[in-house]
């Protein structure tokens, strides 16, 4: 990113309306820094955000895209079900104590909740939010086979055969889906790279198949 988190984050907190939340700031950034987070860490949030500068002019509220991704991994165990819950529980909390309005509780935890990427958005800003996410599926052939590789060291305690096994099958969910992406701007850029990957990937793990890891 162009500018320092500090100054990123203020300028966030001012458009939202908020004091500073620095207490905030350095939780977040703590819980980002835990180590067994290889790819859900503060490189991805980063990389989240300078995505979202690409395609904020899409966006009906930025400001709350962005206090979304900044929260929507922060809570984050391999194997949970139940991270994204979490992190929207957190955020909504949160926005409560600075006293934002209902409606925007609700649309920033409706973001964070459909990062699982099992159902579709309503909204744009939703699109915009899980496009965001999945942006490193169509990434180039390296960085792709770096987040792969990352991924699994954050389930390096499940046995090969059996986390090949699973992590296919949750990539061949957006391979059969029609579009991976939901908004014109990824389909245009990422669609053909991202299938691209993905079936290599796949390839490679059926090559050598044998709960579910997180795709994102």
């Amino acid at each position: 990113m162009t500018m320092g988190i500090d100054d990123r984050w203020g300028r966030l907190m001012a458009a939202l309306g908020f004091g500073p939340n620095l207490g905030t700031l350095v939780h977040l950034l703590e819980a980002y820094a835990e180590p067994h987070r290889y790819y859900h860490n503060w490189s991805h949030i980063e990389s989240c955000l300078e995505h979202l500068d690409a395609v904020s002019h899409l966006a009906e509220r930025p400001a709350e895209i962005e206090i979304a991704l900044w929260f929507h991994d922060a809570v984050y165990k391999p194997l949970s079900r139940v991270n994204e819950e979490r992190c929207a529980t957190m955020a909504g909390v949160w926005l409560a104590s600075n006293n934002a309005p209902q409606d925007v509780r609700l649309r920033v935890e409706s973001m964070i909740t459909r990062t699982r990427h099992d159902s579709a958005p309503a909204t744009t800003d939703e699109a915009l939010m899980l496009d965001i996410d999945l942006a490193i599926l169509g990434s180039d052939a390296a960085d792709y086979d770096a987040y792969s590789a990352a991924v699994r060291s954050e389930y390096r305690l499940l046995p090969e055969r059996y986390y090949n096994k699973q992590r296919a099958q949750v990539l061949s969910r957006f391979v059969n889906r029609p579009l991976i992406y939901w908004t014109p701007r990824f389909q245009e850029s990422r669609e053909t790279r991202a299938r691209e990957n993905l079936a290599r990937e796949i390839s490679e793990l059926n090559s050598s198949a044998g709960p579910a890891a997180d795709p994102h």
